[in-house]
C-alpha cells in the first residue's frame, strides 16, 4: 500500500492509509470510526487493516469481531462480542445466564497489560466497551480501536475520536472497476464502449453494483444485449432515486432478474435463510438445494448424486461470478457468504409481507418493496436467525401458516407451536437452538405434509414426535450433534422420500438405527457419526443406491464387524465412504474383496484403522481421499495399507507407533499423491523423513547413475507434526529436488527434543512456505549456522515479520507464529 500514490490508488488504499496514518502518529486518536452506506468497501478496508504487517508489528494482538444487526442486540450481542474476544485471547467462554460478568473479568484481565488493536465490523448499536470488559484504548495503553458502521449517529455514541467517511468512486475509479470484471468485452465494439460507460453512471460510483452489474454483463457480447440492459436500468422499475441506500437495491435487483433460470434464483434466495455473515458450507447447501428440486427439476435428472452436486457447484461458481456470493474465508472455498448488502434484497424478495424479516426494509417504500417482491409471491421466506429468541411470538406463529421457508437458525427457542398448520411450509431450519430447544410437540408435524428438508442439528431434543410420520415429502433429515436423540421412531419408515439422513453426535447417547430405517430405499446419503452405535444387520445392504455413507462401527465384536464390512462392500452405487475399521483384518477383507474399493468407484474416502485400545483422535482432514492410522497392531509395509495410502491425498499416523521410524517406512511412491499429513504421538520417531537412512528407500527414479532422485512428498502442501517427545528433527539428510516443492503450511507442537527444523539450505528450496507455527518446542533453534541476507535476497521474499524480537525473511511468508518456545534464536539478520 505504500508505494501508492494520491492519483493512482483505490478509495480503500487511501482509506487504509488514512486510518494508519492515525495510528501511526496521532496519540490523541484511539477510537477511529469509519462510516458510509452498505457495499462501499469498509469491511474490505478492515480486511486489508487485519492482514496488515505494520500493525502486526505494532500492536501485541489485532481482534478482529463482525458484530452485525444479525447478532441480536443488548446482552446477546454483549455475549457475541465476548465470545469472539475470549476465543481469539484462548480464554473460557461462560454461556450461563450469570456469566457477563466473568466473561468480562476474564477479557479485562486479559488485556489489561496488553497493546492491543480491536476491529469492530458492521456495528449498528452503541456498545459499552466497560461492560465487556474491555480496557478504554488511550494514551497511557497505547491501544486502539476501529470500528464501521452506516451510522455518523453511532460513531458520536461510541464517542469515537477520528471519523472518516468512506467515498464512492470517481468516474475513472468506477470505470476501472468495471472494466475489470466484465472483461474485454468492452474493448470488443465502441458501441459496446459507449452504452458501458453509460451503464457504470447509472451505479453512482457504488462499488458493490458496479461489481454486480459487471458480473452479470460478462458474457454480453451483443450491442443489442448491452442496449436493452441499459434500457431496463434505467426503467422506472430501476429507477435511481436520491437515496443512496434504496438505489443500491435498485440496482441490484436489477442483477438478480438477469438470471434466466429460476431454480438458480431459488438457489440464490435459499442462501438468505442462513444468518448475516455466516459461513455457508458449500458441501452442505448444494445437497439441499438438491433436497428441495431446484437441481434435479431443472429440465433434467441426474441419477448420480455425484452429478447433481457437480452440477450444484457450478451454480455456486455462478453466483459467485456475478457477484451474488463471494468466498468465505477459508482458504479451501469450502464456504460461501453472502454480503450483508446482498442478503438485505434477497430478503426483502422473500419477504411475505410489506413487514421484511431484515431490519433493512425500513429503508424502502412500500411501492419498492412490492416491485422487489412482485415476481415472487410464491417465495415466502421468515428468517429470524441469531435473534435472541426465546418465545415465538403470536405474530411469528401467524406466519407459520403462509411461509414456504423458516429459518430461526441461531436462537435460544424453548417451545414450538403445538400444531401449526403449515400446508405450504417446505423448508425449516431450527438448528443452533442449542440448550434451549428440548422437546418437539406431538402433533407438531402433522400438517407439514410438503416440508422437503428439516433441520434439527445442535438442539436437546430427546425424541422425534410420532407425527413426523406426516412428512411423506420430506427428502433431507439433518439431526447431528443432537447429544441426548437416543433413537428414531419407529414411524422414520414412512418417509420413504427421504434421500439424505444425516445424525448423531460425537458424544451423544445415540444408541440404535431402527430396523425400519430399511424402507427408506431412496436414500442416496447416509452419515452415522456416533461411535458405539448398534446397526442392525441387513440394513446397509437394503440401501442399494447409497452413494454416500459415514459410518463408526462399536467395538461389539469381531463378526459384528465382518458383517458390516461385508454389507458396506456390496454397495455398487457407493462413491464417498467415511468408514472407522476397528481390525486389520477387515480392513483388509474392504482392500480385498470390497465391491467399490476393487472396481475404483470411490472418489472419496477417509479411512480411519485402529487396531488399539487408544480412543479415536479424527483428524478432520481437508483432503480427501484420506487414512488415518492409529495404534500399532500392523506394520508400515502392509500390502493393503500400501493400496490404500497410494490413492490417498490425507495421511494421518496417531499413537505410539513403535513399528514405524520414520514416514518413508510406508514406501516413497505410496507417499507421492499426499497434500496433507498428520503425524502425532508417535513417541518413538526421531526423525520424520531421515535420507540418510538409504538402505530402506529406493530414492531413484531408475538404476541409473546418472538420473537425478526422485523427489520426496513433491505435492505436500500442509504437514503437522505435534506431541513427539523424541523427535530431534524433521527432515534429516540431503533434499533431492522437488522435494516439498509445494509445502505451505508447516505446523509443530510439543516436540521438546526437536533441536532444528531446517538447515538454511533447504528451508531456501521451500519457496511456497507461507505458514511456519512453533509451540512449545523448548531446545529449537531456526537453522544451523548464522547466515546474512543482502538487500537483494531479501527483496524476493514476500514480507518479513517479528518473531520473539527479530525479523526472519521467509519467501512467500504470510505469517508466522513461534508460541513458547525458550531457545528460538536469531539465526538471520539484514545487512
Amino acid at each position: 500500500m505504500e508505494g501508492h500514490n494520491n492519483n493512482t490508488s483505490s478509495p480503500i488504499d487511501r482509506t487504509v492509509q488514512k486510518i494508519l496514518s492515525c495510528i501511526r502518529d496521532d496519540d490523541d486518536r484511539h477510537k477511529i470510526g469509519l462510516w458510509g452506506m452498505g457495499g462501499i468497501g469498509k469491511t474490505v478496508t478492515m480486511k486489508v487493516l487485519h492482514n496488515s504487517p505494520e500493525l502486526t508489528a505494532m500492536f501485541q494482538m489485532v481482534i478482529w469481531v463482525t458484530v452485525s444487526k444479525d447478532g441480536g442486540r443488548g446482552e446477546k450481542i454483549i455475549r457475541k462480542v465476548q465470545k469472539d474476544i475470549l476465543k481469539r485471547l484462548k480464554l473460557q467462554f461462560d454461556d450461563d445466564d450469570e456469566s457477563v460478568e466473568r466473561n468480562a473479568s476474564r477479557i479485562f484481565q486479559g488485556l489489561r497489560n496488553m497493546k492491543y488493536l480491536l476491529l469492530l465490523d458492521d456495528l449498528w448499536e452503541t456498545l459499552d466497551l466497560e461492560i465487556i470488559g474491555i480496557p478504554n484504548p488511550s494514551r497511557e495503553n497505547g491501544c486502539k480501536m476501529i470500528i464501521t458502521t452506516r451510522s455518523m449517529v453511532v460513531c458520536n455514541k461510541m464517542e469515537i475520536d477520528k471519523t472518516i467517511k468512506v467515498e464512492v468512486l470517481s468516474k475513472e475509479e468506477a470505470w476501472n472497476l468495471f472494466r475489470k470484471k466484465v472483461g474485454d468485452v468492452v474493448d470488443s465494439s465502441e458501441d459496446i464502449k459507449e452504452i458501458a460507460a453509460q451503464v457504470v453512471g447509472e451505479c453512482r460510483g457504488l462499488p458493490l453494483a458496479i461489481i454486480a452489474i459487471g458480473g452479470c454483463l460478462r458474457d454480453k457480447n451483443g450491442v443489442s444485449e448491452w442496449r436493452n440492459a441499459l434500457k431496463e436500468l434505467r426503467s422506472n422499475k430501476y429507477e435511481i432515486i436520491d437515496e443512496m441506500e434504496e438505489s443500491v437495491f435498485k440496482i441490484l435487483k436489477f442483477s438478480y432478474d438477469q438470471i434466466k433460470s429460476n431454480n438458480i434464483k431459488n438457489c440464490f434466495l435459499y442462501c438468505a435463510l442462513y444468518p448475516e455473515d455466516y459461513g455457508i458450507p458449500v458441501k452442505e447447501v448444494v445437497r439441499r438445494w438438491l433436497a428441495e428440486g431446484f437441481i434435479d427439476d431443472d429440465g433434467r435428472y441426474f441419477s448420480r448424486l455425484d452429478d447433481a452436486c457437480d452440477r450444484g457447484h457450478a451454480i455456486i461458481n455462478y453466483l459467485k461470478d456475478v457477484s451474488l456470493l463471494e468466498d468465505g474465508n477459508d482458504s479451501w472455498s469450502r464456504y460461501v457468504k453472502m454480503h450483508d448488502v446482498i442478503r438485505d434484497l434477497a430478503l426483502m424478495i422473500t419477504s411475505s409481507s410489506a413487514s421484511s424479516s431484515s431490519s433493512s426494509s425500513s429503508l424502502l417504500s412500500a411501492h419498492h418493496q412490492m416491485v422487489l417482491q412482485e415476481e415472487d409471491v410464491n417465495n415466502r421466506f421468515l428468517v429470524r436467525t441469531n435473534m435472541g429468541i426465546k418465545e415465538l411470538s403470536t405474530e411469528e406463529e401467524y406466519y407459520w401458516r403462509q411461509s414456504q421457508r423458516i429459518s430461526l437458525m441461531r436462537n435460544e427457542i424453548g417451545n414450538l407451536p403445538e400444531n401449526p398448520r403449515s400446508l405450504s411450509l417446505v423448508t425449516l431450519f431450527l438448528q443452533e437452538n442449542y440448550g434451549s430447544l428440548t422437546r418437539i410437540p406431538e402433533s407438531f408435524f402433522e400438517h407439514m405434509h410438503n416440508l422437503r428438508v428439516l433441520d434439527l442439528s445442535h438442539t436437546d431434543i430427546k425424541e422425534l414426535p410420532s407425527s413426523v410420520s406426516n412428512l411423506v415429502s420430506l427428502r433431507g433429515l439433518y439431526l447431528l450433534e443432537c447429544r441426548y436423540l437416543v433413537t428414531l421412531p419407529s414411524q422414520i419408515g414412512n418417509l420413504k422420500k427421504l434421500q439424505v439422513l444425516h445424525l448423531g453426535c460425537s458424544y451423544g447417547k445415540f444408541e440404535y438405527l431402527p430396523i425400519e430405517i430399511q424402507q427408506l430405499t431412496l436414500l442416496r446419503s447416509l452419515q452415522v457419526k456416533t461411535g458405539g452405535m448398534v446397526v442392525p444387520n441387513g440394513i446397509i445392504s437394503t440401501l442399494s443406491l447409497l452413494e454416500n455413507l459415514s459410518l463408526r462401527v462399536p467395538d461389539h465384536s469381531p463378526k459384528y464387524e465382518e458383517s458390516i464390512v461385508e454389507e458396506v462392500g456390496s454397495l455398487k452405487q457407493l462413491t464417498q465412504l467415511e468408514f472407522q475399521f476397528g481390525t486389520l483384518e477387515s480392513f483388509e477383507h474392504f482392500v480385498r474383496e470390497s465391491y467399490p474399493w476393487k472396481n475404483q468407484s470411490l472418489k472419496s474416502f477417509q479411512f480411519t484403522l485402529n487396531c488399539s485400545n487408544e480412543e479415536e483422535r479424527a483428524s478432520f482432514s481437508i483432503y480427501k481421499p484420506y487414512l488415518q492410522l492409529v495404534g500399532d497392531n500392523y506394520t508400515p509395509s502392509n500390502t493393503a495399507i500400501a493400496e490404500v495410502l497410494h490413492r490417498a491425498n490425507g495421511f494421518g499416523l496417531v499413537s505410539n507407533h513403535t513399528n514405524c521410524q520414520g514416514l518413508l517406512d510406508f514406501g516413497l511412491k505410496n507417499l507421492s499423491q499426499l497434500k496433507e499429513c498428520y503425524v502425532r504421538e508417535c513417541k518413538m520417531m526421531e526423525i520424520i523423513i531421515n535420507i540418510n537412512n538409504g538402505n530402506h528407500y529406493d530414492l531413484s527414479a531408475t538404476s541409473s547413475t546418472t538420473t537425478p532422485p526422485c523427489a520426496v512428498l513433491p505435492n505436500l502442501e500442509y504437514l503437522e507434526v505435534s506431541d513427539m517427545p523424541t523427535t530431534r528433527a524433521i527432515w534429516e539428510g540431503p533434499m533431492p529436488p522437488g522435494s516439498f516443492s509445494r509445502l505451505s503450511s508447516l505446523i509443530i507442537c510439543d516436540c521438546a527434543n526437536l533441536r532444528n527444523i531446517f538447515t538454511w539450505g533447504i528451508l531456501q528450496q521451500l519457496s511456497n512456505l507461507e505458514r511456519l507455527e512453533v509451540s512449545r518446542c523448548d531446545t529449537i533453534q531456526s537453522v544451523e549456522r548464522k547466515v546474512s541476507i543482502s538487500e537483494a535476497e531479501a527483496s524476493a521474499f514476500f514480507c518479513f515479520v517479528f518473531v520473539l524480537g527479530f525479523i526472519g525473511p521467509f519467501h512467500n511468508q504470510r505469517f508466522l507464529n513461534c508460541k513458547k518456545c525458550k531457545r528460538w534464536e536469531k539465526k538471520a539478520t539484514l545487512k
